[in-house]
């Protein structure tokens, strides 16, 4: 799970995830993307899932689900 603070760290403002076109493209950089997957990972956990629980997503690829895919990852679930 801290294999992800360096480079996040090192790339924090710079965008991680880029959606949309024209008007509609939302930026979402390292540092944002990071306090999402944190507040997504606590969530989890208020829910009981921990390391080795199985953690199901169905949604669109966007923002939100990639905060989730990698609030997983930091609690060990899968």
């Amino acid at each position: 799970a801290e294999l992800l603070a360096p480079p996040i760290a090192a790339r924090g403002d710079r965008p991680a995830l880029i959606e949309g076109a024209g008007r509609r493209t939302r930026v979402t950089t390292y540092r944002a993307l990071d306090d999402a997957a944190r507040r997504a990972a606590a969530a989890l956990v208020a829910r009981g899932v921990g390391p080795g629980d199985p953690v199901l997503f169905l949604d669109h690829p966007r923002m939100e689900l990639y905060a989730a895919l990698v609030a997983t990852f930091r609690l060990g679930a899968v």
